[in-house]
């Protein structure tokens, strides 16, 4: 299997492509030459698919360079191989191939390379027109030019998807079209490279690039024109000329300051251009407005007239730019005048209830709104009573039941007030219930004698109930309190019995074993939330003042360093020499003792 052969074109974008910077320079030079030698043989002239893969190569070239400086040259060097075309056609081609990748690619540039290539645009049309510039501004030429952004970019029937490319052609194009043609081109050639722009005003349905077109391209066109300007710009130059020879700086020749180049315009033809094209039936409504807007403003300059608007007409087109048709701006207007019967209305409604109120007395008012809110009253009981009667839901049965349970709770905690001697008490935790299981299962249960039940009250426990816990809140407890907490037999409501009564049922007691330590206590803290307040700062520094001690001293010292002690080097004990009765003695020690020293 044979495989297919690489082009030269793809050849070329791949090397283009490339990640390395020196491969890419290469490939650039070798590229400026092969296409010179391509388009001076004339045997193999170049397609648009020939075109697309190199522009495709050339677009991610473009992508892989960083640096200011060096995308400026590379821009450059890319925008001058239209130079090496020979041919008209091989040039526009180009072109025409460059705005088609980089309408297709606009979409997939990201924030921080869009700056590269808006320079990059400028560069290339720059060139182009230099293309043009070269063969002295031929028609042939200026028209070829003119298709290609007429069936491309600026074609108003088929409109392009890459807005933002089209907007910053419109904001670069007057921009280098005067710095390349300014003193060249005549009033005539400059209106055939506007009147793109005049036939896509005129269909575009486009809101925002009408107004880029006309601010861009038109009023750009009047704001540096020079009616009405003859005799300032005349005075500027002769003070200049007289501050020049006060400071003694005369040059010789020309003039070093140069003055700005201006575009030559016929303006009667530009509006009447726009105002035959605004008179087509195909144009809508808003763009007539626009366009007849503008050729008036053409023909005053024609006359010799500046148009300075006044301050209602610029108030209207503001107001008026958001409406897109008149028949909008008729119904708004109808809009405006029913809201404006509505508020009338509702004033004279208003004075004549004032009027009427004040004749009246205040008791009246108040009486008034007494029986106002009685009436709602009225209304919402009976509308809960038809609510109830009609279908009775299952929480209004709930409800009733909860009712009844209340009621039971409460007589029963009104007999245990009654008794003479009740103790309430406090249900310990999940943690000491755990405890008192293990210490039911270790002590004995004993039961008591009848004697000594005759001084013992009768067992009944109660939980604590809701009621219980808000009479114990009420109560005045410190912020913080210990309390003693042990592990005794389960704590109980007992009665008190009278001597001589008989007891029918022995009641069973838990008693520890006599031997058995005595209980431990743990010391638990009790806090309550309710007395926890911020301290004032005059409390503050009230304690500070009568406090025994001064808060700050600087004579004072601290009794030890928080730093750490250097560690001191350990002392070496130098060997002495050792008599022989006392390594006698110390042998002997060391000897193990045997059975016969113990006899």
């Amino acid at each position: 299997m044979s495989l297919p052969k690489v082009t030269v074109e793809v050849h070329f974008a791949q090397r283009l492509a490339s990640n390395e910077k020196p491969t890419r320079d290469k490939t650039i030079k070798k590229l400026r030459l092969w296409m010179t030698v391509r388009s001076k043989s004339g045997k193999h002239a170049f397609s648009e698919e020939d075109f697309l893969k190199l522009w495709k190569g050339l677009f991610y070239c473009m992508w892989m360079c960083d640096k200011a400086v060096v995308q400026e040259e590379l821009a450059d060097n890319i925008a001058k191989l239209v130079h090496k075309l020979h041919t008209t056609d091989s040039a526009m081609m180009f072109f025409k191939t460059f705005l088609k990748t980089m309408e297709r690619e606009w979409h997939g540039i990201d924030r921080l390379r869009m700056d590269k290539y808006y320079m990059f645009i400028r560069r290339l049309f720059r060139e182009q027109l230099e293309f043009v510039k070269q063969n002295h501004w031929d028609k042939e030429h200026i028209e070829a030019f003119l298709d290609v952004l007429k069936q491309g970019l600026l074609n108003p029937t088929s409109p392009t998807k890459a807005l933002g490319l089209l907007h910053h052609i419109s904001d670069i194009y007057l921009e280098e079209l005067t710095r390349v043609g300014a003193s060249q081109l005549s009033p005539q050639e400059t209106l055939m490279f506007i009147d793109p722009f005049c036939i896509l005003v005129a269909k575009t349905r486009n809101k925002s690039l009408m107004k880029t077109l006309l601010r861009e391209i038109f009023e750009d066109i009047v704001v540096h024109s020079t009616v009405g300007m003859e005799e300032v710009l005349e005075e500027e130059k002769r003070l200049a000329k007289e501050q020049k020879e006060e400071d003694g700086e005369e040059e010789e020749g020309e003039d070093s300051e140069e003055e700005d180049p201006r575009l030559p315009f016929d303006y009667s033809a530009i509006g009447d251009r726009l105002f035959m094209l605004g008179s087509q039936k195909e144009t809508p409504g808003l763009n007539r407005k626009k366009m007849y807007h503008m050729a008036q403003q053409f023909q005053d300059l024609a006359k010799g007239i500046y148009p300075i608007p006044d301050l209602e007409e610029l108030a209207q087109i503001s107001s008026e730019d958001e409406i897109e048709d008149d028949v909008k701006l008729k119904h708004k207007r109808k809009q405006k005048k029913r809201m404006l019967e509505a508020k009338m209305v509702k004033g004279k409604k208003a004075e004549n209830g004032g009027m009427n109120g004040i004749k009246e007395n205040k008791e009246e008012n108040v009486n008034d709104d007494l029986n106002v809110k009685k009436r709602k009253k009225k209304q919402k009981k009976v509308l809960e009573i038809e609510e109830n009667n009609s279908t009775e839901t299952d929480a209004a049965i709930m409800s009733k039941i909860s009712q009844k349970i209340k009621l039971k709770k409460k007589e029963k905690v009104k007999k245990v007030a009654d008794d003479s001697k009740v103790e309430i008490v406090d249900m310990q935790e999940e943690s000491t219930k755990k405890k008192k299981k293990k210490m039911k299962e270790e002590d004995q249960i004993v039961p008591e004698s009848q004697e000594s039940l005759d001084n013992v009250e009768v067992t009944k426990v109660i939980k604590r109930s809701k009621g219980a816990k808000r009479k114990c809140q009420q109560v005045d407890e410190p912020f913080a309190a210990f309390q003693a907490v042990s592990t005794p037999p389960a704590i109980v409501f007992k009665k008190l019995v009278a001597p001589g009564t008989e007891i029918k049922k022995q009641k069973v007691c838990r008693l520890t074993d006599p031997g058995s330590a005595p209980p431990t206590f743990k010391k638990h803290v009790k806090i309550t939330l309710s007395k926890n307040t911020n301290h004032k700062q005059s409390d503050y520094k009230k304690q500070v003042k009568c406090s025994p001690g001064i808060p700050f001293d600087s004579t004072k010292k601290p009794s030890h360093s928080a730093l750490k002690s250097t560690p001191t080097p350990p002392v070496k004990r130098t060997k002495t020499a050792i008599p022989a009765t006392k390594l006698s003695i110390k042998k002997k020690s060391r000897r193990r003792s045997s059975a016969a020293d113990f006899f």
